[in-house]
C-alpha cells in the first residue's frame, strides 16, 4: 500500500518496483488478514528507496501473531 492505496502484489523472494511521488510517503503491507506498522518514508525525484518485507513474529509464534500480532505481524525495514 503507498499512501493508502493498494499498488501490487509481491510473492515470496521476490520484488516489486513502485514509482512513487517525492515528497512523504506512507507504505504498509497486507497478507490476508495482518498487516505491517505504517511507515513513512522522505522521497527526492529519482531516488530509489529498497524495503525489505518479512514475518515479524517468526513461524514459531505465528498463532499467537493471528490473534495479539495482527496490526504488526509484516515488519518492513529500510536497506
Amino acid at each position: 500500500m503507498l499512501d493508502g492505496k493498494n499498488v501490487g502484489k509481491i510473492g515470496n523472494n521476490s520484488t516489486l518496483e513502485i514509482a512513487a511521488p517525492a515528497g512523504s510517503i506512507i507504505i504498509e503491507a497486507r497478507i490476508d488478514w495482518a498487516r505491517s506498522e505504517p511507515l513513512t518514508i522522505e522521497t527526492v525525484p529519482h531516488q530509489t528507496v529498497e524495503i525489505e518485507v518479512r514475518n515479524h513474529w517468526g513461524a514459531a509464534r505465528g498463532l499467537g501473531a493471528i490473534t495479539f500480532g495482527r496490526g504488526s505481524y509484516l515488519l518492513l525495514t529500510p536497506r
